[in-house]
């Protein structure tokens, strides 16, 4: 199968969970076979790394364009239909490119991640009758709703609502555009079909890679906690800050020697408060984050804002760590609370099950076992590719 697979960032490198999810579609529907041409977005020139390493599974082609937020854009959206975080990618660039690859091969399939590539999807269909899929890596709509309900500034939270109903109205009606919207949810089918019930629809998760399952399970250290996550990411920092804030000091107050570990970048726009300063270590990015979580024990993921699968979650479950997660942060992952994973939705209940697992060494290790099982059983990369591919051949 020849598949023409369009994104609307560089893949590479791995530090963030969308990039994650794009590069292992391509790269595990290549392993199967299938040749595959990715077009994306680039912010730079410079891509001598990310092509040498995309090369070994796809032929990559980069799009330079200026994509990044700027407050003149956000304010000219307002008289816009389009939402803001779509309309940065509607560029002459990207149409030219596609078509030009269109023209030029025969394709089979022609697979778009994420709604922000969406309007492509009538642009091809004028060229070519060609399947065209859409990989709906969050339910964009889900998580501005989410955003704007968590907001305390009036002016941010008008923006925000603003955006919301644009996404209420052009979500539906790009996914229809398609041939077949890939869902990475059941919860986000369900609300997308809740607009329109003719929409066809399919639902693959995201998956993990056979290098977190072959970790060793190594000894850990009880008392460490650990957060994972680009603070780039609004919902990633106004969730680690509301913990720093809400939950580190009843952790201390109680057990001494619990320290939190952060990675990821941005880290500087995170306040530490002076009674906590001693057992918050903020490291940033690393080149090598599994040798550096290798002995953490409790991953946290205090999201009150998402919508898709967060990947990182299925990573931490895979290597065998404990993940105390918020209802939202394990979305869309059909873990049970107390069995694979711990949930908590408030500051206390956060503290209360934290505690648990430090206190509670034998019944932990049983969570630590039956997580990594579960990643196994239902979401492996591998298998996950043959679900796009048979999606890819279906008949329109």
């Amino acid at each position: 199968m020849k598949i023409l697979q369009i994104a609307p960032q560089v893949p590479y490198p791995l530090d963030a969970g969308g990039r994650i999810g794009i590069f292992n579609i391509t790269k595990y529907v290549a392993a199967l076979g299938h040749q595959i041409d990715l077009v994306m977005y680039s912010q730079t020139e410079e891509n001598h790394e990310a092509s040498g390493v995309l090369s070994e599974f796809c032929t990559p082609h980069f799009v330079v364009a200026a994509t990044k937020d700027s407050p003149v854009g956000a304010l000219l959206n307002l008289f816009s239909l389009v939402p803001y975080n779509v309309s940065k990618y509607i560029r002459p660039e990207m149409l030219a490119k596609v078509k030009e690859l269109i023209l030029k091969n025969d394709y089979d399939v022609v697979h778009i991640d994420h709604l922000h590539l969406a309007w492509l999807s009538a642009e091809i269909k004028k060229i070519k009758n060609i399947r065209v899929v859409l990989r709906e890596h969050n339910l964009e709509m889900e998580i501005m709703q989410r955003f704007y309900e968590n907001q305390k500034n009036p002016l941010i939270k008008f923006y925000a609502w603003l955006q919301y109903q644009k996404f209420r109205r052009y979500e539906p009606r790009l996914c229809a555009m398609t041939d077949t919207a890939m869902m990475i949810t059941e919860v986000d089918r369900d609300k997308l079909l809740s607009f329109d019930q003719r929409l066809k629809t399919t639902v693959i998760p995201a998956g993990v890679t056979e290098e977190f399952l072959s970790q060793p399970d190594g000894e850990t250290d009880p008392f460490t906690l650990f957060h994972v996550g680009s603070l780039e990411w609004i919902p990633n920092y106004t969730g680690l800050q509301w913990f720093i804030d809400r939950v580190m000091a009843e952790l201390i107050k109680r057990e001494p020697r619990i320290r939190l570990h952060i990675y990821g970048k941005a880290v500087e726009k995170l306040t530490v408060p002076s009674g906590v300063k001693d057992a918050v270590i903020i490291t940033g990015y690393v080149e090598d984050l599994l040798a550096e979580i290798a002995d953490k024990h409790i991953c946290i993921v205090p999201l009150s804002v998402g919508g898709g699968i967060r990947i990182k979650v299925l990573e931490m479950l895979a290597l065998a760590k404990v993940v105390v997660s918020t209802s939202i942060g394990k979305e869309g992952i059909d873990a049970s609370d107390g069995r694979e994973i711990l949930v908590a939705d408030s500051a206390e209940k956060f503290a209360e099950k934290i505690l648990w697992v430090v206190n509670h060494p034998d019944e932990s290790q049983s969570i630590r076992v039956n997580a990594r099982e579960f990643i196994l059983q239902n979401y492996t990369w591998s298998s996950l590719a043959k679900r796009f591919t048979k999606c890819y051949s279906e008949k329109n």
